[in-house]
């Protein structure tokens, strides 16, 4: 006989896992992270930039932004249109970046549980909550919060297309990509990147997306793309011809430069204890791979699998098209490097 409590059960769908209260811990440690003192910190030239080009209008914005600034002005339009609900403050800019590099965490989430598991998901996720270099960039009223969401988010659905998937899957990747590259230039050069990994695995691995799917995938984000996709090109016609100076917040892209600027990964230049932080970071590593190694052993998957070099090329790929493309571009044509627009990688 039943005794009635069956009623009262919580069906296993709907029940709270402890992943997802760890998860919700790891947000809200971000957003406080991101939130905490966000106002307060030295106003740069580039916000002040920021909020001259969010007073155009949407046509002065398209005509004139090539020869004002390199990226096309996607992110200008919105923060004309979130002043005009809001007030346009570069406080209020920063608070959007806050929501943006908050959003980048959980994403971190869910493409490290996509390519690995639900451990790799919440460890990665908590890494990038408490990087001091996302937690800088997410209090600037500028798009690298944004960017860094949109790549995220971008690559999830990219990895997405080579498994069966939906029609939604499809319409994420676009959405998401064409704005990634109508965010920031460099959002091109990981499009270049995807690029790269269909091209291996189609040739070389054994997971692949789908030739019509992927086609589909980039005559949309094409389209979508081409009004801004002619905006880099008068800017880079202005950089090249010398009419406007060097897309550039850093040195010429010198071995040594592009070492500092990864140790600003790490929190070098936004942290007075920069060593303690790498260090930090450093022994969060060691003890993520000790466990995953012990893990391999006990499951017998010690030894490689297709599926682990998938992952490996992808990642890979993901980084090495915004690392090295800038520095390509440097050196044979005009100086583009921006060493904060390479935490995409």
């Amino acid at each position: 006989m039943s005794d009635g409590s069956e009623k009262f059960r919580v069906p296993t769908s709907h029940r709270i896992r402890w992943q997802d209260i760890v998860l919700g811990g790891v947000l809200l440690l971000a957003f406080f992270l991101r939130l905490f003192k966000y106002s307060s910190r030295p106003v740069f030239a580039d916000e002040e930039a920021t909020i001259n080009l969010a007073g155009l209008n949407a046509i002065e914005l398209w005509v004139n932004v090539p020869s004002m600034d390199p990226h096309p002005p996607i992110y200008y339009l919105f923060s004309r249109y979130w002043g005009e609900i809001t007030n346009l403050t570069i406080t209020n800019l920063r608070l959007t970046s806050v929501f943006f590099g908050t959003v980048a965490v959980y994403g971190m989430y869910r493409i490290g549980r996509l390519l690995y598991s639900e451990f790799v998901g919440l460890s990665s996720s908590l890494l990038l909550a408490v990087s001091p270099h996302h937690i800088a960039s997410s209090q600037y009223a500028r798009s690298y919060a944004l960017f860094s969401l949109l790549i995220i988010f971008s690559f999830y659905y990219f990895w997405k297309l080579q498994k069966p998937s939906s029609a939604s899957d499809l319409i994420g990747y676009i959405l998401f990509t064409t704005l990634m590259a109508s965010v920031h230039v460099y959002g091109s050069f990981l499009v270049f990147g995807q690029w790269i990994y269909f091209a291996t695995a189609h040739f070389k691995l054994e997971s692949k997306i789908p030739v019509r799917r992927f086609v589909k995938s980039q005559l949309g984000t094409g389209l979508l793309f081409i009004p801004s996709f002619l905006v880099i090109i008068q800017a880079a016609r202005f950089r090249i011809g010398g009419s406007v100076g060097d897309i550039t917040h850093a040195n010429f892209p010198t071995p040594r430069v592009v070492v500092r600027t990864i140790g600003t990964f790490t929190g070098g230049r936004y942290s007075l204890h920069f060593g303690a932080v790498l260090l930090g970071l450093l022994m969060i590593c060691i003890l993520l791979f000790i466990y995953h190694l012990i893990t391999d052993v006990r499951n017998g998957t010690e030894s490689e699998s297709a599926t682990k070099t998938e992952q490996r090329v992808f990642i890979l790929c993901w980084g090495v098209s915004v690392l090295f493309v800038p520095i390509l571009i440097s050196y044979g044509l005009v100086n583009i490097w921006d060493g904060r627009s390479t935490s995409g990688a």
